[in-house]
């Protein structure tokens, strides 16, 4: 029986996710966290605690050479897997590959080579650039750390509107001083949730993502699925996902990839070697048995087992309880309430009381999680956002 190696960062909103479903599906497994208290509270009988930022050969030397695959639990995670997918000789991804995803420019110039819809880029470090930039084009332009995560520091300008200060903060906030400015395209969104195997990309599911994707923050709200997709559209969708993997050298593991239909073009945002973020996963169950997206990719990964892949009910969906405003997050209104809504399954408030946080777009972090499932898409959507609408957070 192969063996899994997870990496499962602090603070992870889904450490015990993969864990889970490693159990369920009676998987031998290694877990390597940056975390010595979440280590502990794991509970796998293999378990090493190595700090991301720092490579230690000496630390290395305690893991299990019987590792067969080794899949990043969350974001923070992707890159440190990748170099002990190198270093233990398991299958993964590859450092180089997961740094052509994480770096954004690098994903518009690979992309830009196999003739895939992309906009007009460049990557700036001063404001000067970037007007530089905008005089050219003159439209619309979008600006993201080139190592940022999700909406972290990601906002878009409308053409001839000015907003320096901010753009300047974004530039500061970046490790490397450094964002990538791109033309904007308006366009539906849309999220791919898949995984590749040997190289071959399987879909699990497309999410439809409405609302307002059009600025100046970016900051994700509702997901639901199946989407309203055909399924000759699915197919190119896969075929185009396909090809982008290739390109960044992916092989092995989750993917989430964002993607918009522009003229019935397929424009890809960018590629995650990972499961779709924070606690969204739990929003899918598939088949009778009500397996979860984690025990749907490590049956065929490790088992080398595919699994029915029909959604447990006709919709489903979950809402991301944004941050309205800068403060010490006290609690939120109306959860009761809320609860009473049909479709509604389950309220999870993530944020700890008390944990200050920011406002878009340097909010890093949700306030919880609503799950919905209904009869219809829509029927998913009108609940989940009556469900915001009823929800009062008390932030001071």
């Amino acid at each position: 029986m192969k063996k899994v190696l997870f990496v499962i960062p602090d603070k992870s909103y889904k450490s015990q996710d993969f864990v889970n479903a490693a159990n369920k599906l009676g998987i031998d497994m290694v877990i390597v966290t940056d975390s010595e208290q979440a280590a502990q509270q794991l509970g796998a009988k293999n378990i090493f605690s190595m700090k991301f930022d720092h490579f230690s050969k000496e630390k290395l030397s305690n893991i299990p050479r019987d590792i067969d695959i080794a899949i990043p639990v969350d974001h923070s995670s992707v890159l440190f897997t990748s170099k002990l997918v190198e270093e233990l000789g398991v299958n993964g991804n590859s450092f180089e590959s997961v740094k052509n995803c994480l770096y954004k420019a690098t994903t518009r110039e690979k992309l830009t080579d196999i003739n895939q819809l992309q906009p007009k880029f460049i990557k700036a470090k001063s404001l000067n650039e970037i007007n530089k930039f905008r005089e050219k084009i003159n439209s619309k332009i979008i600006i993201k750390p080139n190592d940022g995560v999700a909406s972290i520091g990601v906002m878009s300008v409308d053409n001839g509107e000015s907003r320096d200060t901010e753009i300047v903060d974004i530039i500061n906030s970046c490790s490397n001083k450094e964002v990538v400015v791109e033309e904007f395209f308006e366009g539906q969104e849309y999220a791919y949730e898949g995984y590749l195997k040997e190289g071959e990309l399987k879909t699990i599911v497309i999410f439809e993502k409405p609302g307002d994707y059009s600025g100046p923050y970016f900051e994700e709200k509702i997901f639901i699925a199946p989407s309203d997709i055909d399924t000759e559209k699915v197919h190119e969708i896969q075929k185009v996902c396909q090809s982008a993997c290739t390109e960044l050298g992916l092989t092995f593991g989750p993917v989430h990839i964002e993607f918009k239909i522009i003229n019935n073009k397929i424009f890809i945002i960018e590629v995650n070697p990972r499961t779709i973020g924070g606690l969204c996963s739990r929003s899918l169950n598939f088949n009778l048995f009500k397996n979860s997206l984690e025990t749907v990719i490590l049956s065929d990964l490790v088992n080398d087992k595919p699994m029915s892949l029909d959604l447990a009910s006709n919709s489903t969906g979950v809402l991301m309880l944004p941050i309205p405003e800068e403060g010490v997050f006290k609690g939120i209104k109306n959860i009761e309430k809320a609860n009473q809504i049909k479709e509604i399954v389950n309220i999870e408030i993530s944020l700890p009381i008390g944990t200050y946080i920011n406002k878009p777009p340097f909010s890093e972090r949700y306030l919880g999680f609503v799950f919905a499932n209904g009869q219809s898409n829509v029927e998913t959507k009108n609940a989940l956002i009556e469900c915001e609408e009823l929800l009062e957070p008390i932030i001071e």
